[in-house]
């Protein structure tokens, strides 16, 4: 996720990162808007069947979502699988 506001520059680094990270180009996209929105959006726009997506919760072990996952689970068009993040862990 990128504000609106993100500069050119920032994007080429974004998707610097996400090239490093292993991950094919063609498989990931870079949406600017606020998170949850985006996501809900670009599932309705290509017809997801699934969405999944880690949720970590700043409230410790807490079995709550965090608000971005939250809000995608309730406002999908489609299934939506969370899958618990620990801080600092790579997913």
């Amino acid at each position: 996720w990128l504000p609106k506001t993100t500069s050119c520059a920032s994007v080429r680094i974004a998707y610097s990162q996400i090239s490093l990270a292993g991950w094919p180009l063609s498989n990931q996209r870079l949406l600017r808007g606020h998170p949850a929105n985006e996501i809900c959006e670009y599932a309705m726009r290509t017809d997801a069947q699934l969405v999944v997506l880690g949720s970590q919760s700043a409230l410790g072990d807490e079995t709550l979502l965090g608000s971005t996952a939250n809000r995608v689970v309730q406002q999908a068009s489609c299934d939506v699988l969370t899958v618990r993040v620990s801080r600092g862990k790579d997913i």
